[in-house]
Parts: structure tokens; sequence; C-alpha cells
């Protein structure tokens, strides 16, 4: 049982991001244990268990900034036995469990394609957001193996829809409502938990619920502008909204419509070979005025999001810059490059997701 906070209103917390830490996703910074400890996390809407690497770590463990969290330092850490509710929650939310000498329940969580996962034990302990926002019992994976790109920082904040969730448990105490600003490379945005007067002049669209997908934050996408002009969409349909994936995904077909109506507006520009899954990809050397066409996604309810150019693509260097779409065969997924500098408000007792654009530089 998640022990109360000290502070029932909003609090928010400084939001940057990863690429110093050599990841595309946004950090906030945690504390963990008693004395607390600092670390720096990846915070992600598409998930919903909180995990850090823990001592002692065998060699899978991938270099992180700062020290990884002992167990054995905090005075209030406990690990979680096989027969808890918290390992039975793990398994009721599809998450694979096991059990380590019938005594500790062992986790693991896999992301995207499959090919990245964190495992190890789940245990609980204080978690810390601000001074006066202390919970106690906080269940998080006492990571051990971490394969994939994770960059430096030391674990994912999991604000999913389930109930092993930080949004799911912290709930009453921020009235089911959390927002963020995704920044720029160079900028800072914000975390926040609780109602925010950016609310005041949001625009909102429903949020949907699959039984399906139950962590995931999900509206209608009724359609894409290029510049303006409608996409031909065969049909509009779901789109997930995920601060840990770093470009967004599109069905194969909008994706085609997308490259082919973005494409007719870059003919100054030398096209050059895709990288990284990226296909759509421009040399801007040599060129002072860049011009990109703007992109806006439709959502029900006359929701509308208008993407800046740095939202709509990436590059290295100005001879290889990229539009920051990936074709994809099942839902799409609104990535967190292109919701960057507009808030995204969740209102879960509203059913409702809402956009403030500029909120953050």
């Amino acid at each position: 049982m998640l022990l109360d906070s000290s502070n029932q209103n909003d609090t928010t917390l400084p939001a940057t991001s990863g690429v110093a830490l050599g990841a595309l996703e946004f950090i906030v910074k945690i504390g963990l244990g008693t004395p607390k400890e600092d670390f720096l996390v990846m915070f992600d809407t598409g998930s919903d268990v909180t995990w850090v690497q823990c001592e002692p770590c065998p060699s899978s463990c991938h270099p992180q900034e700062g020290p990884r969290f002992n167990p054995s330092a905090s005075a209030t850490f406990q690990y979680f036995p096989c027969n808890s509710s918290q390992c039975r929650e793990l398994r009721n939310e599809g998450n694979q469990t096991a059990c380590d000498g019938s005594i500790r329940c062992a986790y693991e969580v896999r992301y995207g394609d499959g090919t990245v996962h964190s495992s190890g034990h789940l245990g609980r302990d204080t978690l810390t957001l601000t001074s006066s926002d202390v919970f106690g019992n906080f269940p998080f994976g006492c990571g051990l193996e971490q394969v994939g790109n994770f960059g430096r920082e030391a674990g994912l904040l999991g604000l999913g829809r389930n109930k092993l969730s930080l949004v799911s448990m912290t709930a009453k105490y921020y009235d089911s409502v959390f927002s963020y600003c995704l920044p720029s490379s160079s900028s800072t945005g914000f975390l926040t938990f609780g109602p925010d007067p950016g609310s005041e002049s949001a625009s909102f669209t429903r949020l949907l619920t699959v039984p399906q997908v139950p962590t995931f934050y999900l509206v209608s996408l009724i359609g894409i502008s290029v510049e303006g002009k409608p996409l031909n969409m065969s049909s509009s349909g779901g789109m997930i909204l995920d601060s840990g994936t770093s470009f967004t995904l599109l069905p194969d077909p909008v994706y085609a419509a997308l490259k082919s109506a973005f494409g007719s507006h870059m003919s100054a520009y030398s096209s050059v070979p895709g990288t990284h899954g990226l296909d759509t990809c421009y040399d801007f050397s040599g060129h002072t005025d860049i011009l990109i066409p703007r992109v806006t996604f439709h959502f029900d309810g006359g929701t509308d999001l208008d993407l800046q150019a740095d939202a709509i693509m990436i590059g290295a260097s100005m001879s290889e810059v990229c539009l920051a779409f990936v074709p994809h065969e099942q839902l799409g997924i609104l990535g967190g490059w292109q919701q960057k500098r507009t808030q995204i408000i969740y209102d879960l007792a509203g059913s409702r997701i809402g956009l403030v654009p500029g909120a953050c530089s």
C-alpha cells in the first residue's frame, strides 16, 4: 500500500532532453530510498513499471550517470515476495514474472518489438518527487539486466494507465491529472502531477479506452495535413500518445501519403540516403533559408497539433536531415519528438487529453 504524501496539490519536476545522456527520450530526477538518492530517469507514458538499475549488477547493466541504486544501503527497501498482490498484478498486466527460490518476485518488461527489455526483482521503497511529495512503499523494479539502447539514464518512470504505474498509485493525491511539456535539446520543460493552470487554455480531445491496450493513452486521429492540404487517408484511426517512443510511427499507407505530400514541397533540396530507419532525408548544405512544410495532426473534437520544424525533422548535420517519422504495421504512435513544446494534459477523471501549444521552449 502506498503511504500518503504530505502534499495533495500539484507538483512540478523540471524535464530535460536526454540527448546529453545519449538518448532521444526525456528525463526527470527522482529520489529513492532512505537516505534519499537521486536518479535521472526517462518518463514513459507507454509503460507502467518504474525501474532503476541496482547493485550488485552483473555485466548486463549499461553505464549510467551517477551510481546505481543499492538496496542494502536503504533502511526502507524491501523485496516483494512471489505471493504478493503486486507480483500478481505484474502478471495481470502481461509482464513476465518468475520466482527466485519462492521468495522474491522477479519481473521482466519488454518495449517496442520486444528486443529492448529490463529484468530483475520487484521491490518497494520511499519515492521522493519533491521535499513535500514523498511516498512510502512505492513499487519499482530493481533492474539487474537491461538490454537495448537506454542511453546513460538510471532507469524509467512508468506513467501508463495500469495499477502499478506512478500515475495510478498517486491518483487520489493529484486528482488523476498529470501533464508535461517536452523541451528542445537546449531548454527545460516540465512534468506536472495534479491540475495545472495551463488547462484553462487547452483544446481537448476524447481519451479512448480499449481493453486490448489498457496501458496506453489512445485518442482518435481524424486526419493529417501538410501545408493545410489533408492527406489522402482511407480512414481515421486510433493514435497512442507515448513519451517513451522517439519518433512518430504511422500505419504504412498513412506514412506513404505523408512522405509523398512532404516530398512535393522539398524539391529545392537534394535527397540523400536514409539512416537509422529514417528514409526521407535531404542535404541542406549551402542553403540559408530552409522552408519546411507545416505538418498538422487533427484529432477528434477539433483539436489540432501543429508541429514546429524541429519536431518534423532531425539531423546530425546539415548534409543529412531526415523526416522524423517511421512506417509501422499497426496503430499510430505519437512519439516524443513530435510532442515537443506542446503541453500534453492527461485528465483521466475527465477522460480527455488536452493540448496547449508553446508551453515550453
